[in-house]
């Protein structure tokens, strides 16, 4: 009776298993198995498997060597002490498995060494990673599309935490900042590549900002803002940055979009130049006639002292007669 309940008990437990669970003997026979492995490996039968070698459901490279693993006249397993083995086996393996159709899958093992009366038996667990794969391969691919479409920017973009710290980067980035690599800039702060007076200040604003909500985070960072950056050298540079916010889940990351205003600066100190080097007054308008720029010798000619009580007014404020 004591008997009986143990074998009811040891295959209750058996059966119990979300996992394919083989029970084989010391030359790697499948002596039992539950029905979650017939059905994981497309059999219709226990008997379709019991009694055949492990080997029937290992796919791959490793399919072939299996019996010769398990042989008793083969030093591979037979020869090892329990201390050993259990020191090979202790750990889940990513193998490939094989279905009665010779369909092969991907499935993680387990093993334990069990000793039945001095009988050496081992128990191996299997669990399908189909659906795992299936996603780690999406999550893969959503990774290299969200890194390409970072690197087809043309400006440097860098994401961060709500702290600040630098988690992601393209190679526009690390290009502009004069660094090598992306492990010199991953993990550390944004304030990094701020220079002037932001760079103090920067874990400040990142503080305030990821407390406000969407609107006010919106209404705050609508437009681009005129920054010095900073290079790996230390030597800094013109530059302008857009920054957004993105939760991934509950937690809050921004996007800093940076472009290098360098040559935009120049072309428009050569503009200023050109302006000021005219020997007649000079006045740029936009659409409405609203003066936008004016040279010190239009501030001169028509009396006025500071080029600030010209520009914003309409070019009809230096016009007289009819």
């Amino acid at each position: 009776t004591e008997v009986k309940k143990e074998m009811l008990v040891a295959s209750s437990l058996l059966e119990s298993s979300f996992d394919s669970t083989f029970l084989t003997n010391s030359q790697g026979i499948i002596t039992r198995v539950n029905q979650t492995a017939v059905t994981m490996f497309g059999y219709e039968r226990k008997e379709d498997l019991v009694g055949h070698s492990i080997a029937k459901v290992i796919g791959g490279t490793y399919g072939k060597f299996h019996e010769k693993m398990f042989s008793a006249s083969d030093s591979a397993v037979g020869s090892l002490t329990e201390d050993k083995l259990q020191g090979v086996m202790d750990r889940m393996r990513d193998v490939t498995g094989k279905r009665q159709d010779d369909s092969e899958f991907p499935v993680q093992v387990g093993l334990k060494l069990l000793d039945v009366h001095g009988e050496r038996m081992y128990v191996a667990y299997c669990h399908d990673l189909t659906q795992y794969k299936a996603q780690l391969t999406k999550i893969q691919e959503n990774v290299t599309f969200t890194e390409g479409i970072l690197n087809a920017s043309f400006n440097a973009a860098f994401v961060t935490n709500d702290k600040g710290i630098i988690q992601r980067i393209n190679d526009t980035a690390i290009t502009m900042f004069g660094y090598d690599t992306r492990s010199d800039l991953l993990g550390k702060s944004i304030s990094t590549i701020i220079g002037g007076p932001h760079a103090r200040m920067h874990d400040k604003y990142f503080a305030k900002a990821s407390g406000l909500s969407q609107e006010q985070f919106d209404a705050l960072l609508s437009r681009m803002r005129d920054v010095t950056g900073k290079r790996k050298d230390g030597s800094e540079f013109p530059v302008q940055v857009g920054l957004k916010n993105l939760f991934v889940g509950n937690k809050c990351h921004f996007v800093a979009y940076i472009h290098d205003l360098t040559e935009v600066k120049k072309e428009m100190m050569v503009a200023s130049s050109l302006l000021e080097s005219s020997f007649d007054s000079t006045f740029l308008t936009n659409s409405q006639g609203i003066i936008t720029r004016v040279n010190q010798t239009a501030v001169t000619m028509f009396g006025y002292d500071e080029k600030e009580d010209l520009v914003g007014h309409s070019i009809a404020k230096v016009i007289g007669g009819t």
